[in-house]
Formats: C-alpha cells, structure tokens, sequence
C-alpha cells in the first residue's frame, strides 16, 4: 500500500564525519554518483493522457542534485538541535510525483563534526542500495570513482520479464499451495481492522534492547556449535514465543529477503528487496535445536521461490475479503553494515537509522549489528493500535529470557522452554494467587458452597474454557455424587 501523505515509506541514515570535510566536494561527489546510477534519477509522474491519471516512473537525465548544509556551529545544544531537525524530517512525507525520491543534507555541529542525512522512499531504496550509494560517495569524493555503475533498468527489465514467465507461474503455485490453508491472524480482529484502515493506526512507536558483548558472545558461540544462523535463531523463538502466548500450531513470520541474485545485482543501487511469508510450524514436543534446523529447510525451500511479489500472493489468496492485510502480523529483518570507506582525512561512522514513526506492520523486528561493536541492538517497531507499550517491554522481557534459556540447553522440549523470567513468574504464580480470604471458622466448604448457591444460583461457579457450570448445576451435580 503505497499510502501517499504517510511516511512509513520513509528510509534512511545518519552518519557522524569527523575531521576535515570539504563540503562543495562532498556535495560534488554525491551529484556524481547521482548521474552515474540511474535509480538515483527515478522519478514518478502521472499519464495526462489518460483518464484516470496513470503513475509511471522514468529516469530523468539529471537529478538536480542539490547537498544543503544546515550549520548549527552557533548552538551550545548543536548535537541535540541536529537530532530533532533528523526525527523531524524523518516522518515528514516525500511528495510522490515529479522530483526524485531521496535526499541529503549536512548538519554541522562543530566546526570539524557533522552529522550526514541520507533519506529514502522505499520505492527507490532498500538496505543493501544505502551501503552501494554511500561507499560510492566516498569513493567520488575521493576521485576513486569508476564509470561502470550497473543500470538498475537491467533489473526492471528482467522483473519485468519474470512477470510473463513460467516461473513466475511456478512460483506462484509453490505460494499458494503452501498457504492453500491460511494460518490464524496473531491480532484480535478489532487491532486488524485498525490496521486495514491507514494513517492513525500505522503510527508506531520503536523499543529497542542492546544485546551487550558476553551475550552476544555466548549466543555467536551457541550458533557456532550448532551450525545455525542469528536469523535461523531468531526466526524460531518468535515462531516459539507466539505459537505459545497465542494458542497456535503455527506462525508466519514475513521475511526480508534481498532479492539479489548475481553479483551484479550486488552492485546495482536501486530497490530490489522483498518480503516473504515464512510459515513455521510449532511441535511443543520437540526441541529448539530440531525447531531452528526445520527453519532453517524452510527458509531455503522459500527463499527457491522469493522472487514472487507479496502483493500478487495477497490477491491470490484472496486476504483482503477477508479482512487480512498481510498473511504475517510480524516480520523479521537483520542489517549488518559494512565497514566504510573513509573520505579523505575524515573519520566517519553509522550511527542511527532514521525512524518516521509509522510502519504498516503490527509488529517489525530487526536486529542491527554495526562493524566493530561488541553489540548489537533489537528494534521492536510497533503499532500503537495493537500493542500496548507494556505489552512490548513484556515481549522484550520474555524473549530475552528465553534466548538465555535456549542458549543454555536447546534441548529441552518447547513446551517447557521458561518464558517467565523469576520476578514475572513470582507475579503470576504467587502475587495473583494470594487469594486467601476470612470466612466463618465452624462452617464447612460445602456448606459454604450451598450458601452461595442459594445467594445466586445462576452465576457461574466453574469454567475450564470449554464449558460452563452455574452454581445450581454444580450444586445438582454434586447432590447426584453423594446419594449415587
């Protein structure tokens, strides 16, 4: 849903550049890259000719690149002034129609210090696309360039000729045979109707949880030993963590895949990343190791078919008839970045991705691990319509307790794996069931009972979520026992 007027397109980094930094050069630079990869001179515009005013994108011979430079140098709170002009243009949303969708800009802070904007629309960019365009600017600045910048109209050609072919047919039967039986949404109807219906419920808030450096070396150290992936691990305590909280057999997850297939793609700016829908499968009886090596024959069986537009299996299946947005309420992504090239004298590192404040999916979760850090950080973007932000410290809190648990022995059946770390199970198990009360010291339970069966004989007394027993059929119940 390309929502116009809503930023949850939005995309983009912020990099700190430290040192001597020439700034018309550094604006140079990236006007050269601009000409010489065309995804950065896309541009959309609408068909007059006809009726109902048709968007088509094109390549316009120049982007008309211009690199502003917001100088803050005079502010005591030089730092914090440029932080909140980034969030602020972070979700403000990109006019669609008649300009190139992307954007940068230099904030100085210092007179040797500044903090680097580059903003997308999704349309144009993906992650992979943000590490091509940027070490292609400090090459430029460096006069490293080369000419022989791949065409990303090579790619949309070969899409376009997937979309006709016989493989995008097989493929398309692979996705729809698979979810020929559609597993249950994870959001109670009331937050998916929210989420159909656009702006207010796509406004999102961001949690985030560092995974510091013994963590993160005794999970890197667990994968080792068991042959498996951060995202295959991932993957499989999400699957776990809902299948069990929501009562299901089974959890699709929507998978950010890159979609790029040579190495040329590889080289290629421009949008090429897709989603897809990753059902797993939650036996209780067997292991996290035998979960995460399933997952693992999952995801490789899918990734033979990624090509397959998301949108096109939503209409196969029919989903908005049934009032679905997605077939996944949850989605995983994992950006690891590269180390980068430097620009002259100038240090310079990632230091924050861009977050506009609103996302089209209940639940997205991304793991980020930066080059040479000893952490990494979980972002946990999240719906205010469908989750509480208590909710989502609580998902934060028992997923961290679970990789613990899971790291220490993956052995152990998943329907035993804790989910409650000790202060939460203290709160469930001893806090809410201190439910002793006074009652008459010579009467007897029965007797008790039978008083409240006289008091209100149609409330209900038992239910084990299956059926119900006022306290007259109790009662009748229990008479029919006792006299056989």
């Amino acid at each position: 849903m390309l929502a116009p007027g809503v930023p949850s397109y939005n995309i983009g980094m912020a990099w700190r550049i430290e040192g001597a930094l020439d700034e018309a050069r550094f604006a140079a630079a990236i006007d050269e890259v601009a000409q010489s990869h065309d995804a950065l001179r896309l541009v959309i515009d609408i068909d007059i000719d006809e009726a109902a005013g048709v968007p088509y994108q094109h390549v316009v011979p120049r982007a008309g690149c211009i690199v502003p430079v917001l100088d803050l140098t005079g502010y005591a709170d030089a730092e914090d002034r440029a932080w909140a002009h980034i969030r602020r243009v972070a979700s403000t949303s990109f006019a669609l129609h008649g300009r190139p969708l992307w954007e940068a800009q230099l904030v100085r802070i210092a007179p040797e210090r500044w903090l680097w904007r580059l903003h997308f629309h999704h349309l144009v960019s993906d992650g992979t696309h943000f590490a091509i365009v940027a070490r292609a600017i400090a090459e430029a600045y460096e006069g490293r360039a080369g000419s022989d910048a791949p065409s990303y109209l090579e790619f949309v050609d070969k899409d376009r000729l997937y979309l006709a072919s016989p493989r995008y047919a097989e493929d398309r039967a692979f996705w729809t045979e698979r979810f020929a039986a559609l597993p249950p949404p994870l959001l109670a109807p009331g937050a998916l109707e929210a989420m159909a219906n656009g702006r207010e419920a796509w406004i999102s808030d961001r949690a985030l949880r560092r995974i510091e450096g013994p963590e993160l070396a005794r999970l890197r150290a667990y994968l080792a030993a068991s042959g498996g992936t951060l995202q295959h691990f991932l993957l499989a305590l999400l699957a776990v963590y809902f299948a069990r909280t929501h009562g299901v057999d089974e959890v699709v997850i929507g998978v950010s895949v890159h979609n790029r297939g040579t190495a040329r793609d590889r080289r290629t700016a421009g949008m090429f990343s897709s989603m897809i829908p990753l059902g797993i499968r939650v036996d209780r009886a067997r292991s996290f190791a035998e979960l995460m090596q399933s997952v693992a024959a999952e995801l490789r069986r899918c990734y033979r078919h990624q090509r397959f537009p998301i949108q096109d299996l939503n209409r196969a299946l029919r989903l908005e008839q049934l009032g679905r947005h997605q077939l996944f309420d949850v989605t995983l992504s994992l950006d690891i970045y590269p180390e980068v090239t430097p620009i002259g004298a100038a240090r310079w590192a990632v230091v924050d991705k861009m977050y506009s404040g609103f996302h089209q999916v209940p639940l997205a979760v991304c793991i980020n691990e930066y080059p040479g850090a000893d952490h990494a950080i979980i972002e946990l973007d999240h719906s205010r319509a469908a989750f509480a932000r208590s909710e989502i410290e609580q998902i934060q809190r028992r997923l961290a307790w679970m990789m613990s648990a899971v790291v220490a022995d993956d052995r152990q059946p998943i329907g035993a794996l804790a989910m409650l770390d000790e202060a939460e199970r203290r709160q469930v198990v001893e806090v809410w069931n201190a439910t002793d009360v006074a009652y008459p010291a010579g009467g007897s339970v029965h007797g008790l009972i039978e008083a409240q069966v006289a008091r209100t004989p149609e409330a209900i007394a038992v239910d084990d979520g299956a059926q119900r027993l006022s306290y007259a059929a109790l009662d009748a119940r229990a008479t029919r026992l006792a006299h056989g």
